[in-house]
């Protein structure tokens, strides 16, 4: 390509004039002719020079002229090129566009594309094609149905009995040859579905044929034994048996591979015997009929228990010989006679629902069929779990039981006999004779009610829910009722509040706040409560050695222990202590409570009526030489502690009366002892101390013997008081030798233990102690100690 740019430089001066001078250098020494032959030939060249300029010049124009052409063809051709590409680009858009639909023309209900509807053609023929099959297939299943109709309406005698059995066995091959088979599982289904109604067919007639064997029977009435089973009826009984028996063998030779996708089928026998039962049990208890009631769930027990009762022997004799001998003729024939209540039972839960009292009844009654059930022998699975498995028809039966026995809760302990000892309740409990409030023996009863509603329970979590749920917390709330009675009454009697609401012995409107603690009303309250506590801690430790409640208790144990089987199945020791070991304590503790409150109301009150005797002289002399009498200042204190001692009495039985008598005793003997001889005001003569001697034995007196233990600690400060001084006779002790007080004097404060020892025996002193012994003896006003 030839380049221009050198011929549009312009010429070079500074390489012009060197050229010159170089030349006119070389002619410096030339001649004239020379220089004008020189001349000469220069102005030629410089005349072609010029020639050769101008025809430069021309090319150069020419050149150019064609170079701006080409650029300019050659720029318009880039931009066509361009333009055509553009065009090509949307071409190829628009395209694609046309072969696959956008969702925006699709969307305003344009036509799809050609592709779209190439495809579309194509899945219709592919619908079409799988609807011709699917017609076909079952057109194809639908013939051989109709042949197995045929034959079972023509069958006859002999080997001619089982040619439905050859049609069947063809749609039998048909089903199996669509498995696997690429999009028939629809028709495989529907193929499946009408061989099983097909088969239903032949069993439904060839168990006609059996139930009308039977009904020569008497079936389902009680059938008449012994049955000869090898002529008469009970022969024709045994061929139409035996029939449908091998029916079943040829059946599950057909069936081999719906086998494993349906599982093991019932005996066809079997369903035989029962097909006449449920036509009786779906006449009266699913008809609009008097013995169809919901309220009546023992009514259609009963049923299916008589009928077991009523057929056993002939169940367990003449079909058990029609049977192999490891299948149990009673078995399968409960087995399959439990779908009838069972059925019942379900269809009828959802209306219980509303009614807590008929669920209630209706599961209760279910148990008790599952117990007589397993208790003549049968072993399975019950009806119970049907309902009981169900989660929220269990939740619902637990909330109705735990509201009837809160509700029932409240009534025993609103009610106005609820704190009264029960007179004609029996010794149970705490003790032999030990006789219960009216609340505590009909908490006992509702609690009792209870443990009845869940002992058949077969699961664990049930029973547990309903001991955990319902009977723990009305134990516990039965205990909390008696604490806050017995903060009640100690509030009560601190003179700080009102009585609680409902609390035991609460006081009528109007009624003082003293008359609510006041006397042997008030101690009878507490003891009252005391009575409670401790006969229903009797109650749940019987309870927790039954053994319903250890077996609960193990197993308890043992799922905390992270262990499956009870501790008596896997020989571990068993734990300490029983399910109501904990209850118990608390029912304990709080009948010591009440006990200590008891004994400790009386206390203070005959110790308030003995003020002004604490006051008295004990300095006295005798004016008289009878023997003193008791204080007139302590008749009060006399007659009140008989009465609280004698309604005590009346409450608890001895060997819980006893013991508090003694401590009401043992009480009032040490205030004496501290406020009337060691604290005294005044020393005592002799006289005086046997006033005090007299005083305490008549204390003694009004105890009834009851508490007479515990007045021994005043009984001997009195006797070591009432000694005779020096030169009088008397101060026998219970030895019979005589001793006086200077004599006991000279003893204690002498060297010789031993004699102490034997003195202080002599004189029948045991509960005090030596310190106290010499402290009594210096009370007396004779003492130089």
């Amino acid at each position: 390509m030839l380049d221009v740019q050198p011929l549009l430089r312009p010429p070079s001066p500074t390489a012009a004039h060197a050229r010159a001078l170089a030349a006119l250098d070389s002619l410096a020494s030339a001649s004239a002719a020379d220089l004008a032959a020189r001349e000469r030939d220069l102005e030629g060249m410089a005349s072609g020079v010029e020639s050769e300029l101008s025809a430069s010049h021309a090319h150069l124009l020419s050149l150019l002229s064609r170079t701006l052409r080409t650029s300019t063809h050659t720029h318009s051709a880039a931009q066509s090129a361009k333009s055509r590409l553009a065009q090509t680009h949307e071409d190829l858009i628009d395209a694609r566009e046309a072969l696959v639909s956008p969702v925006s023309a699709r969307a305003k209900g344009e036509k799809g594309t050609l592709l779209e509807g190439v495809r579309g053609l194509v899945g219709r023929l592919e619908e079409l094609r799988g609807g011709r099959d699917w017609v076909g297939g079952v057109q194809k299943g639908v013939e051989i149905n109709e042949r197995v109709r045929e034959a079972l309406d023509q069958r006859g005698e002999g080997d001619d009995i089982w040619a439905p059995l050859g049609p069947y066995r063809e749609l039998c091959e048909y089903e199996r040859a669509l498995k696997g088979v690429k999009g028939s599982e629809a028709l495989r289904a529907y193929v499946r579905a009408l061989r099983r109604a097909t088969w239903a067919r032949v069993k439904g007639r060839f168990i006609e044929d059996t139930t009308k064997a039977l009904t020569t029977l008497k079936w389902p009435m009680r059938v008449q034994r012994p049955v000869e089973l090898s002529y008469g009826p009970g022969a024709a009984f045994v061929r139409a048996w035996k029939t449908l028996g091998e029916l079943q063998e040829r059946g599950r030779a057909l069936h081999r591979d719906a086998a494993e996708e349906e599982g093991e089928e019932d005996l066809y026998v079997i369903e035989a015997l029962v097909q006449p039962v449920a036509l009786r049990f779906r006449y009266h208890f699913d008809e609009k009929r008097g013995t169809n009631r919901l309220d009546k769930p023992e009514w259609y027990y009963s049923h299916v228990l008589d009928l077991l009762a009523e057929q056993g022997a002939f169940l367990s004799h003449e079909i058990q010989s029609l049977l192999p001998p490891n299948v149990s003729a009673i078995r399968a024939f409960t087995s399959h006679l439990l779908s009838l209540p069972r059925s019942k039972l379900l269809r009828s839960v959802p209306s219980l629902l509303p009614h807590p009292p008929l669920l209630a009844h209706t599961i209760h009654q279910t148990l008790l069929f599952d117990a007589a059930l397993a208790e003549g022998g049968f072993v399975g699975p019950g009806l119970a779990g049907e309902v009981l498995g169900r989660k929220e028809w269990f939740d619902e039966w637990l909330a109705g039981e735990r509201r009837f026995a809160e509700e029932s809760y409240h009534l025993i302990i609103g009610s106005a006999e609820a704190w009264q000892v029960d007179e004609d309740g029996e010794g149970e409990g705490g003790g032999e004779e030990l006789r219960p409030t009216n609340s505590a023996r009909r908490l006992r009863d509702l609690l009792a009610q209870v443990t009845d509603r869940y002992r058949l329970l077969p699961s664990f979590a049930h029973r547990t829910s309903f001991l955990m749920q319902i009977q723990v917390p009305l134990l516990e709330a039965y205990g909390s009722r008696i604490a806050s009675s017995l903060d009640a009454f100690e509030t009560l009697s601190s003179s700080l509040a009102s009585v609680v609401p409902g609390a035991i012995g609460a006081a009528a409107e109007g009624g003082s706040r003293a008359s609510l603690t006041a006397g042997v009303a008030g101690a009878g309250k507490l003891l009252r409560a005391a009575v409670s506590a401790r006969w229903i801690r009797g109650v749940v430790e019987a309870w927790g050695e039954e053994a319903f409640f250890l077996e609960l208790w193990m197993e308890l144990n043992a799922r905390a222990k992270g262990k499956g089987t009870s501790a008596a199945a896997t020989g571990a020791p068993e734990d300490q202590g029983t399910i109501f070991t904990e209850l118990g304590g608390l029912f304990g503790k709080l009948a010591d409570r009440a006990e200590g409150m008891a004994v400790g109301h009386v206390v203070g009150e005959v110790e308030g009526l003995m003020r002004e005797y604490m006051l008295r002289r004990w300095d006295i002399e005798s004016t008289s030489d009878e023997p003193p009498t008791p204080t007139p200042a302590l008749i009060p204190a006399f007659a009140l502690l008989s009465a609280h001692l004698t309604h005590l009495s009346s409450l608890l039985p001895p060997h819980l009366a006893r013991p508090l008598s003694k401590r009401i005793a043992a009480s009032l003997s040490s205030f004496l002892l501290a406020r009337a001889v060691l604290h005294s005001r005044t020393r005592f003569t002799h006289a005086g101390a046997l006033q005090l001697r007299a005083d305490v034995d008549a204390f003694v007196f009004a105890s009834g013997g009851l508490g007479k233990a515990g007045w021994r600690r005043i009984g001997e400060a009195a006797r070591l008081l009432g000694l005779p001084p020096v030169g009088k006779e008397g101060g026998t002790g219970e030895g019979g030798r005589t001793r006086t007080y200077a004599q006991v004097c000279r003893v204690l404060w002498g060297d010789e233990e031993k004699a102490k020892g034997e003195m202080l025996e002599e004189l029948g002193v045991e509960e005090l102690a030596r310190a106290e012994v010499e402290e009594v003896v210096r009370r007396r006003v004779e003492s130089w100690h």
